[in-house]
């Protein structure tokens, strides 16, 4: 049976072989991967042992850096993950690595696995369009296929999911390809993944975080990361920040190297400054913060580091 590291080693040959510039980390994600767009994966031999606290920190890291979260495994507790086939856990794009390695390759997959069977996503102009050029009603073609007007109606007003044996049955009665392939490049330009809100585990990060509101950032909270504490202002970038009142210099050389990659900007947040120690990033005490009256200030504090 592969292991963890075999199957990292595998997925990053992959993504460097489609010309991903591609950079590890032991955490919420285990790679990440960037081309035009921003990949992170989650890599596990039996993804069934993706917990729902792993994906809840993937989604807010993915979200805040517009990145598209895949979890790429071999097995489940039940079954191996059937090539060109897509799953999912806990909300999260799940496949093998032969999968991805297809995608990049111009062969999409079409099938999901889900509970209760196979689904397919499908066009809902070209339902439509479909529908029409054959002269018949929404009524007429759910009678044919032996479903409801409302079920087409559905079907053509947004992209959803629905039975395989369903959509081929429609396929063969409008003579017509409706049926729509899983195309990453379509995925990574949505920003469907849902909102997470973690709450502060102490109360120097709600501290902290008030500050940052104070002076016009939004803020989120993740765990399995180098950093605590996302920074978020439309016009000013993103922060990535370590707030923590011991002020510890452990990983912040992979904060440093997490934050080049997305194009972000790292922060220390402590009680008191580290003495005597080379910290390779911007430090602040607390109540330094009450200094900084704008994002902008604080911004251009950081890029003179």
């Amino acid at each position: 049976m592969m292991q963890k590291r075999d199957l990292e080693e595998t997925v990053e040959k992959v993504l460097e072989k489609n010309n991903f510039n591609v950079i590890r980390h032991r955490g919420c994600f285990d790679l990440a991967a960037k081309r035009r767009k921003i990949l992170l994966l989650k890599i596990l031999v039996n993804v069934d042992s993706f917990l729902e606290y792993q994906s809840e920190n993937l989604k807010i890291v993915s979200k805040s850096v517009c990145a598209f979260p895949l979890l790429i495994g071999i097995k489940t507790n039940r079954e191996k993950l059937k090539e060109s086939m897509i799953y999912e856990r806990f909300g999260i794009t799940t496949m093998n690595p032969q999968t991805l390695d297809n995608i990049f390759s111009s062969f999409s997959p079409e099938i999901f696995r889900k509970r209760g069977g196979m689904f397919v996503e499908i066009y809902p102009e070209k339902l439509r369009m479909a529908r029409e050029s054959l002269g018949l009603t929404q009524e007429e073609l759910a009678k044919k296929v032996g479903t409801t007007k409302k079920t087409i109606y559905e079907h053509e007003k947004t992209s959803k999911k629905m039975s395989r044996d369903f959509a081929v049955k429609l396929e063969k009665i409008l003579k017509r390809s409706i049926i729509k392939p899983f195309l990453l490049e379509d995925r990574t330009k949505e920003t469907e993944i849902e909102k997470i809100e973690k709450k502060p585990k102490t109360r120097f990060e709600i501290n902290v975080s008030k500050e940052f509101e104070r002076i016009g950032f939004d803020t989120d909270f993740v765990e399995q990361t180098p950093f605590n504490l996302i920074l978020k202002n439309k016009k000013r970038g993103l922060v990535l920040t370590r707030a923590e009142p011991e002020g510890r210099c452990k990983n912040l050389d992979e904060l440093t190297k997490i934050s080049e990659f997305f194009k972000s900007m790292p922060l220390l947040v402590t009680k008191s400054k580290t003495r005597g120690k080379d910290v390779p990033i911007p430090i602040l005490e607390k109540t330094e913060l009450h200094k900084f009256k704008t994002a902008e200030e604080l911004i251009e504090f950081l890029r003179s580091f």
